[in-house]
């Protein structure tokens, strides 16, 4: 019998194989992932982790000698490129077929890019992975500046990490209010309160239309370079 395929080494996918067979399944369960370390839990991502108080392998699910003694092949370095469903297997990045009885598919999901000019320059963050966590935790000085943008759960978790580490910190929320598809709006005053008396601003109604930065030359960014009628940077001789 082929195995059980999980597509998707995080604690959706860690979990079910633990379950599997905890359930009774005896066959073979093979896990992929990829982000090249084993399975991890993300919430301590934008709390303990950037407050410096967890390591990363302190949010490991299992140790490797679970994964040993369940049986369960792990691979995190394999990215699912297709799925051949009338053999019934995944092809991997490599070309690599692995044939499955069942596949679960535990991806989760990818961050919502934001489509702003700016969004790519230096300094702007998405929280999604480790490399991700860590970034940002090296971007946490104290006296800095910091802008948050989105005021839902991960990014209210941020802001209020970022200041617990000596940041200040705006929050930018399109929306007429915070958390507007998570709780209801008097839950949503209770936390945007409590952040207030932390010191955390948080602006609602405010759609961000763009990014402005400096790059390694210290040169002002509109979109690229800014430049005016003569072509000239602001720097006068450039």
């Amino acid at each position: 019998m082929n195995p059980m395929v999980i597509a998707g080494a995080g604690q959706c996918g860690a979990r079910t194989a633990h379950a599997l067979r905890e359930n009774g399944w005896t066959g073979g369960i093979v896990l992929l992932g990829d982000e090249g370390i084993a399975p991890y839990e993300r919430p301590p991502l934008s709390k303990a982790v950037l407050l410096g108080q967890k390591s990363v392998a302190q949010c490991g699910i299992f140790d490797d000698a679970f994964f040993a003694a369940q049986h369960i092949e792990l691979h995190v370095d394999a990215p699912v490129a297709r799925i051949d469903r009338m053999q019934r297997r995944v092809v991997l990045g490599d070309g690599a077929c692995i044939a499955y009885e069942r596949l679960l598919l535990a991806t989760g999901a990818e961050p919502r890019k934001l489509d702003v000019p700016g969004s790519t320059l230096r300094g702007v963050h998405v929280l999604r992975n480790v490399p991700d966590a860590l970034a940002i935790a090296g971007a946490l000085d104290t006296g800095r500046r910091i802008a948050v943008i989105g005021a839902g759960f991960i990014g209210l978790e941020v802001a209020a990490t970022a200041v617990a580490r000596g940041c200040h910190v705006t929050v930018l929320e399109a929306a007429p209010r915070a958390l507007m598809r998570a709780v209801p709006e008097v839950v949503a005053q209770a936390l945007i309160a409590r952040h207030g008396r932390m010191g955390v601003d948080v602006r609602v109604n405010a759609q961000v239309a763009r990014i402005e930065g400096r790059r390694d030359a210290g040169l002002a960014i509109d979109n690229g370079i800014a430049v005016d009628a003569t072509l000239r940077t602001s720097d006068p001789y450039i």
